[in-house]
């Protein structure tokens, strides 16, 4: 049994899309008359100390809020790298992280990535007043930003993808396009 993810793309959430994509590989599918309403794969944690540390926030614990120590005076939208990618929507107080997404290297990866977004965007009546992303042009993430900014007229920050803080809370400048 598997949850029905081939290599470099999203996991399998409806029917036809198992057949369409895992007839070939498989002997018998298992369906359900439910529809999967968002591709969650499992998390991974490690405990140290008896303290949970996170290697992949997924199932369970995605988009559940993680509390700042400060309050963001903007709605914040955060879309990722290119590699194992995760995006992120900020406002007030909080956090909230996606599931993981993965490598933005297949045309249904990068459908799911804007799947992923748009979800967060109605399931918290979320509307971004700020887009980051990182620096590199050519990631995908990163040239849907910088369209979704400009199509919307709100500013993009980009940041280089191993900076880990947010610029905001630094007062750093945005790029405005």
């Amino acid at each position: 049994m598997t949850s029905a993810n081939l290599s470099d793309e999203p996991i399998v959430k409806d029917n036809d899309e198992a057949f369409e994509k895992l007839s070939i590989f498989t002997d018998y599918i298992l369906v359900h008359n439910r529809d999967i309403k968002n591709r969650v794969d499992d998390s991974v944690v490690r405990v140290i100390d008896k303290k949970v540390s996170f290697i992949r926030r997924s199932r369970g614990y995605a988009p559940l809020p993680v509390k700042l120590p400060y309050k963001h005076d903007k709605k914040v939208l955060a879309v990722g790298g290119h590699q194992k990618n995760t995006v992120a929507i900020a406002f007030d107080d909080k956090v909230f992280l996606s599931q993981h997404i993965g490598d933005l290297e297949t045309v249904d990866a990068c459908k799911n990535f804007e799947e992923i977004i748009y979800s967060l965007f109605e399931l918290y009546d979320f509307k971004p007043e700020i887009v980051v992303s990182d620096l590199h042009p050519r990631y995908y993430s990163t040239q849907w930003a910088k369209q979704f900014s400009k199509e919307n007229d709100i500013p993009l920050i980009k940041i280089q993808h191993h900076f880990a803080t947010c610029p905001l809370c630094y007062g750093r400048e945005s790029d405005k396009r």
